[in-house]
């Protein structure tokens, strides 16, 4: 409640907080409270989502009340699904896991016609392939998004070079990724490069 009084309610940070509280409620027993808490989560991460694209499309990119992430949005659709179904609501379920695969296809059809139109090395590619690694990581097979930033990540270096805003998202990604799969050497590694570029 303080964070919407002070952040609003379209704040990343407090859409992670509610999303903290339904974990709570379902680990308390409450998964009605869970679902609506989770529905609204994706109901302002939409809106602000479609309110981002059009600030985008006027050319301002302005970030005053934080960056809502598709994919953010698609982890959250997926937890919801699981509830829906551990509710007893296996339609509900079914038709959120749909929407879970569409995005995949979608993601994957994109990132397909930007390699066979652009090349596998052209900015707009490595950016899909960003967004289907990103994918990955929400549906939880984070080997297989680490082999997508991997390869996102080695064509940026090429392209954009290691000091690129995008370079240094996709290595944290990675770096990330790679201490969550237990590769604590890799992950290091990666941010250590990170840091070298930004000093």
């Amino acid at each position: 409640l303080g964070q919407e009084a002070c952040l609003g309610a379209t704040h990343v940070t407090t859409l992670s907080t509610m999303e903290k509280v339904a974990k709570m409620e379902y680990l308390l027993g409450n998964i009605s409270k869970a679902l609506q808490i989770l529905r609204d989560i994706i109901r302002v991460k939409e809106r602000k989502a479609g309110d981002d694209s059009s600030v985008r499309d006027s050319g301002d990119r302005a970030k005053e009340h934080g960056n809502v992430d598709t994919c953010d949005t698609l982890s959250n659709v997926i937890t919801l699904a699981a509830l829906e179904r551990a509710a007893g609501h296996d339609d509900e379920a079914r038709r959120l896991c749909a929407r879970v695969r569409e995005e995949i296809d979608s993601r994957s059809r994109a990132l397909q016609e930007n390699e066979k139109s652009l090349g596998s090395h052209n900015a707009a590619t490595l950016r899909s392939l960003c967004r289907f690694a990103a994918v990955h990581a929400a549906l939880g097979d984070h080997v297989r998004a680490r082999s997508l930033y991997a390869r996102a990540r080695a064509g940026q270096l090429s392209v954009l070079g290691a000091d690129h805003p995008e370079t240094r998202e996709t290595t944290s990604r990675l770096g990330k990724l790679e201490y969550l799969l237990g590769n604590i050497a890799n992950a290091l590694r990666l941010f250590r490069e990170l840091f070298r570029v930004h000093a």
